[in-house]
């Protein structure tokens, strides 16, 4: 049986209370695939829905499809210029 990618122990900060972990990183490193994550299939989801994302899209948004966040430019009350940043 192969050695986790990822050892763990957990303790507590002396007389702090706080919780932690001490993660050790296997040699050869944590990959996406050994978390979970399947790129190929995220790309093709995220591929299938783009132009629907996209048709959603005023002048407002800043960027692209597919980012870690959501990019929003508006103009305040005030004047300015804010941009706002959403992510899930």
């Amino acid at each position: 049986m192969a050695e986790p990618a990822v050892s763990g122990t957990t303790g507590t900060e002396l007389g702090r209370g706080r919780v932690y972990t001490v993660i050790r990183m296997a040699e050869d490193g944590l990959t996406y695939s050994d978390s979970g994550v399947d790129i190929e299939t995220a790309q093709r989801a995220l591929g299938s829905v783009t132009e629907a994302i996209r048709a959603t899209h005023g002048p407002e948004v800043v960027g692209g499809v597919g980012g870690f966040g959501g990019l929003f430019r508006f103009e305040s009350p005030e004047g300015s210029r804010p941009l706002l940043v959403s992510s899930i």
